[in-house]
């Protein structure tokens, strides 16, 4: 029988953070190709540096044109925290783990591997030590999406789905309140039905994010309303802006210039559609 959070400390057992641990080091050491951040910032940064000078910047003290680039091997990225995702879903980790998680890393530096140039030659590079508490945060190990939330991705959605889900939801950083949870629910459950896996992940990632910033008390339903209307406004806005920008050079100067924002259209629209199909699953 599980024991309630109370009952079992604060802190996860020490095996479950080394578990969590080598499965980090498993994942991080076997990886092959470097992501385009990491690729455009070396070509850019070291101006295509074969491997051997390469390695050799990787083996040199950090400096501040490398320090960024210790950054981006060590930054945890979607394919990561797809890997973990349900080991921190089992467990029940809370902020103190975090700490020793990044302890962990810093008695026993956590390594990348990556292929580099045309022979792809693999790379190893160890993390400094004052990266193990930015690289353990980003990971969100002690954030827990809401049980009822997890439950209903579990039925409703594929596997893969239910896993970047999950990932998406962990990496919000407001957890949304009980009434906005239980109309997620009931989104995910018809949008799941009613769309393919990328976009209902489109969907709840716009639906995520707008929680973030949903005033507390506010009924979601109204929310999403006035957010329509806003891309309404915006949309309106670029219209006027186009027909200014249609006339002569010497109306326009003599009508001023212009301190109208960009307003990208095409997510504007997207915003609209993508609301009234949460609107319309969940009224």
């Amino acid at each position: 029988m599980r024991l309630p959070l109370s009952a079992r400390g604060k802190m996860a057992s020490c095996r479950d953070i080394d578990r969590l641990a080598e499965r980090i080091r498993r994942f991080m050491i076997g990886q092959t190709c470097p992501g385009s951040a990491l690729r455009r910032y070396i070509d850019e940064t070291f101006s295509n540096p074969s491997p051997s000078a390469l390695a050799a910047v990787l083996a040199a003290p950090v400096t501040g044109e490398s320090a960024p680039l210790f950054e981006l091997i060590f930054f945890p990225d979607l394919a990561l925290q797809l890997e973990i995702e349900d080991f921190l879903l089992a467990q029940r980790f809370e902020p103190p783990d975090e700490v020793a998680l990044a302890r962990c890393f810093q008695s026993r530096p956590l390594e990348a591997g990556f292929s580099y140039g045309e022979k792809n030659r693999h790379m190893t590079v160890s993390m400094p030590g004052d990266l193990a508490g930015p690289f353990v945060a980003r990971l969100r190990i002690s954030a827990r999406p809401d049980p009822r939330l997890a439950d209903t991705f579990a039925r409703c959605l594929t596997d893969s789905a239910r896993i970047r889900s999950l990932v998406l939801v962990r990496n919000a950083a407001k957890a949304p309140e009980a009434e906005a949870v239980g109309w997620l629910c009931r989104m995910v459950q018809a949008a799941s039905a009613a769309l393919d896996d990328d976009d209902f992940l489109d969907h709840l990632a716009f639906a995520v994010g707008m929680m973030q910033d949903l005033p507390r008390g506010v009924n979601v339903l109204h929310y999403l309303q006035d957010r329509r209307k806003a891309c309404l406004t915006a949309l309106r806005v670029a219209d006027r802006e186009a027909d200014r920008q249609r006339i002569g050079p010497m109306e326009i100067i003599l009508m001023g210039r212009s301190s109208t924002p960009f307003v990208d259209q095409a997510l504007a629209r997207r915003q609209i559609a993508m609301i009234d199909l949460m609107c319309a699953l969940t009224h």
